[in-house]
């Protein structure tokens, strides 16, 4: 028995020891079946065991490559071809038609699509004849290929002027001068539609009214043939034909005013609207939008529209500038037409300040109209001035010009192309005693004073002379020192010096600053001296050094005498004056006449007369006005009449602001109180009133 159960319990044993075998390699088998390969994951091979020692290479089959999976062909180089190269005037450049041949690095070509390669061109300006220079470039490529384009003068003309009597001037010669040029006469349509001194906001109110109230006028040989028509509205202008171009302008009066442009977008928007509207039988998509400047009146012009610029013509002319920049260029006109500058170009020449012929300031029919059509025509045809050669003799008007003024009135035009917002000086000086000088004696060009000689010079030409008014202008570019000759004074007079007040300086001196230093000796009956002789004008911020001495004269350091208006602002003075005659001033010996203004002038010289002397001034008028002037210097009158600031005055003449730190003197008595009195008349700022 007991056998029996040890064989049973072996056997047992055994039959479990195969079933714990293969259930063990069930559980370490996750696909449950080790001997079927096909479901081994390979994601349990560990790659660290192979041994790449193993791999023989020269067992490789060339012939199981792939040639797909190659690096592709680049690009070497480019060819371009078909590409617009010549463009007429005003047409928008365009690379439309444009193809580009690529050659790859394995010798084949390949033909690039629009969206291989980008197209640029740099300052084209379709408005403006030249050639400009196109680049091709290859998209994320350092290849690029460039080709020439160019824009040739247009062969015809057809432009409206919406304006007013200016456009009418701006249009007068334009006819001739285009077909003169070369655009054959079929070809030139000039127009205008305006009413007198129109502005934007009145254009605008009657677009929107369509308010029939307008004159339209044709331009051709000789003057309006005719074609003017009255009772017109812009529209119907505007449909007349298909115009290459639409100019706008400001009335003069509001050129310079940008508060008075608020409606200009809105007449912008019109013009276009209905130029290329469905609407309109001669419709053309692609006119252009012009605006022409204008001019500032004449210095002298009685137009009272000049109050608005304080009636002064460069004050006018750099407002209507900065105007056209801030309320103009932002608007897309596709050029300006210069015209107030080449006008002011001009106006630097010999012509002057002649180029308007009534109280409206219109352009007269010489030069200013031949100048202002040149502008229409040179900027809207981009003709050559070489081909304008046309003149309003050659119509028969009776407006001569000759050669020389043809040639400023085209140097006037280009130099306005060059720079349009700037004034350009002519080649053709203004002829007169200063053109020895630099500049045009204008508040924008003054006559420069650059040296020693051109003092000289000065105190030479204007010996006995009157000189200029206050719209002439002088201006001291350095420091200058005179010498040791005893310097004759500027506009110096008669033989003895006296000061003939209808020659005086009468213009604008600009000491801007700078010093001059000069010395006088002067014996026997030498009357009037100073840096001048006598001033009607206007002379500031100059500095003076120096020593006169003088037997028998009226002096100041500045000047002799002040003549009726005239204004002395910001003079220092470090001139020692030792006279023995009368009327002795540190910056004025005498005021003459009333309405003087004397303003911030010091003096540190030491003066010395014998009566009528002052630290500032010698003797004044009536009405005279002494404001912040100040003296350092010791005032001495060998007799009476004595002041710190001035010796003698009227009570009418006031003094504001004004002190006194010198010694002041008549005799030996030293002044103590602010105005003399009788006896020495010694005052420590004036030494006798009436």
């Amino acid at each position: 028995m007991k056998r029996i159960l040890l064989i049973f319990i072996l056997i047992l044993s055994l039959t479990l020891s195969i079933v714990s075998c293969d259930l063990f390699d069930k559980f370490t088998d996750p696909n449950g079946d080790k001997n079927d390969p096909s479901t081994d994951d390979p994601s349990t091979d560990d790659p660290s065991t192979d041994d790449p020692s193993t791999d023989d290479p020269s067992t490789d089959d060339p012939s199981t490559d792939d040639p797909s999976t190659d690096d592709p062909a680049t690009i070497v180089a480019i060819k371009v071809s078909g590409a617009k190269v010549d463009f007429a005037f005003g047409e928008s450049f365009t690379s439309e038609g444009i193809s580009v041949t690529a050659t790859m690095s394995d010798g084949s070509e390949k033909s690039l699509t629009n969206e291989d390669f980008t197209v640029t061109i740099e300052d084209f300006n379709s408005m403006k004849v030249g050639t400009y220079q196109a680049t091709v470039q290859v998209k994320n490529s350092d290849l690029s290929e460039s080709y020439s384009v160019s824009v040739s003068p247009a062969n015809r003309l057809k432009v409206l002027m919406i304006g007013n009597s200016y456009a009418d001037d701006t249009i007068n010669y334009a006819y001739e001068i285009a077909k003169a040029a070369g655009i054959p006469e079929e070809n030139i349509v000039v127009a205008d539609i305006y009413i007198g001194s129109c502005s934007i906001d009145t254009h605008w109110e009657n677009a929107q009214s369509n308010a029939a109230v307008y004159r339209f006028g044709l331009e051709r040989e000789g003057w309006f043939d005719g074609q003017s028509y009255t009772n017109w509205t812009i529209e119907r202008a505007i449909k007349y034909t298909d115009w290459d171009f639409i100019t706008l302008q400001q009335n003069s009066g509001n050129s310079g005013k940008p508060e008075t442009y608020g409606n200009l977008q809105n007449l912008i928007d019109y013009v276009l609207d209905v130029a290329t509207s469905e609407d309109n039988p001669n419709a053309n998509p692609d006119v252009k939008l012009v605006w022409h400047q204008t001019w500032a009146y004449a210095q002298n012009t009685s137009n009272g529209g000049f109050s608005s610029y304080g009636h002064d013509q460069m004050t006018m002319y750099n407002a209507i500038q900065s105007t056209l920049k801030t309320q103009v260029l932002d608007k897309g006109f596709a050029a300006i037409i210069p015209n107030g500058t080449a006008i002011q170009n001009a106006r630097t020449s010999l012509i002057g300040d002649n180029l308007t012929r009534d109280q409206y300031d219109h352009l007269d029919y010489g030069a200013g109209r031949y100048i202002a059509s040149l502008g229409l025509v040179g900027v809207l045809t981009g003709r050559d001035l070489s081909d304008m050669n046309w003149r309003p003799t050659d119509s028969g008007f009776d407006f001569a010009l000759s050669d020389e003024m043809i040639a400023i009135c085209k140097e006037s035009f280009t130099n306005a192309l060059a720079s349009p917002y700037e004034v350009t000086l002519s080649e053709y000086p203004p002829e007169n005693i200063f053109s020895v000088f630099e500049g045009r004696g204008t508040k924008e060009f003054p006559y420069l004073i650059q040296s020693a000689d051109d003092m000289w010079k000065l105190s030479e030409i204007t010996a006995g002379q009157d000189v200029g008014d206050r719209n002439m202008y002088f201006k001291l570019t350095c420091d200058i020192d005179l010498g040791a000759e005893s310097w004759q004074p500027i506009c110096s007079s008669s033989p003895l010096g006296w000061v003939d007040p209808a020659k005086s300086f009468n213009a604008n001196f600009d000491g801007n600053g700078k010093t001059v230093t000069f010395v006088g000796n002067y014996t026997g009956d030498t009357w009037a001296k100073g840096l001048f002789s006598g001033i009607g004008g206007y002379v500031h911020d100059l500095i003076i050094k120096g020593e006169i001495t003088i037997e028998k004269g009226r002096v100041g350091s500045l000047a002799s005498m002040a003549m009726a208006g005239a204004k002395i602002e910001n003079v220092t003075s470090y001139v020692n004056i030792t006279a023995g005659n009368n009327q002795i001033g540190g910056i004025i010996g005498y005021i003459a006449a009333p309405n003087v203004t004397i303003i911030n002038c010091v003096n540190y010289g030491s003066i010395t007369g014998r009566e009528l002397v002052g630290g500032i001034v010698g003797g004044s008028w009536q009405n005279v006005t002494y404001t912040s002037c100040v003296n350092h210097g010791d005032v001495t009158a060998t007799s009476i009449n004595v002041g710190g600031i001035v010796g003698e005055k009227y009570a009418s003449a006031t003094l504001n602001g004004c002190s006194n730190d010198g010694t002041v003197k008549a005799g030996n008595v030293i002044a103590t109180a602010e105005i003399g009195t009788a006896g020495s008349y010694a005052g420590t700022l004036v030494g006798h009133q009436y």
